[in-house]
């Protein structure tokens, strides 16, 4: 409750402000850098994604996730961590269970979004511009340490790189896949931004 904050204005003069990171305490030398955006996809005209939801948090790997697809369950290849349950008009939603963790610390975790990615690639049902934007998610959430990116990087002062998929949802016909990345300081913000640019070449932006 920052008693220490009010034992120290009752014994000493205040300082202009204070900073409480966000860490353990007692004592905290630095922090990671932090790289966050968003993969959006192209309008997909006559796909066949209706729409896709998952995540409650950028910085949190979700363990639920939904898509809503117009093919009938029979088309979907059959993945561990995903069911097929009936959705309107013949449609069918697709359904991944995974495992929730922090972006930070996301060792162990298992990502609801990207075990939704590998049964729709795996199943071939999509567009060609669909399963373009689908590969560039299935490298984002291949690993959590950026090797499939090209991006993973480690120091000798903070644990490696680490960076995850966050939230997915459909808006205004476009797939929006937000992404959460804490780096040491081997590399930099310009560096990530090119590679993950490289990585998602003109299937996203």
């Amino acid at each position: 409750h920052m008693h220490d904050v009010e034992y120290y204005e009752e014994h000493f003069p205040m300082p202009a402000f204070c900073f409480t990171p966000d860490a353990e305490f007692p004592v905290c030398n630095g922090e990671k850098g932090g790289f966050s955006g968003e993969l959006v996809s192209p309008v997909f005209a006559g796909g066949v994604i209706v729409d896709f939801v998952g995540g409650v948090a950028r910085n949190a790997v979700p363990d639920r996730a939904a898509c809503t697809v117009r093919v009938p369950a029979s088309a979907l290849k059959p993945t561990e961590g995903v069911t097929f349950e009936a959705g309107e008009a013949g449609t069918t939603v697709i359904r991944g269970w995974g495992k929730s963790g922090h972006a930070a610390m996301p060792e162990g975790t298992v990502n609801a979004i990207g075990l939704i990615v590998r049964c729709l690639l795996e199943s071939g049902v999509c567009t060609p511009a669909e399963t373009a934007y689908l590969e560039v998610l299935r490298t984002l959430h291949a690993s959590t340490d950026g090797s499939a990116l090209g991006i993973a990087a480690a120091d000798e002062v903070f644990t490696p790189l680490t960076i995850i998929g966050g939230t997915i949802k459909m808006d205004g016909g476009r797939l929006r896949q937000s992404f959460d990345c804490r780096y040491p300081t081997s590399t930099n913000g310009e560096t990530l931004t090119a590679a993950m640019k490289a990585s998602c070449g003109t299937a996203a932006a």
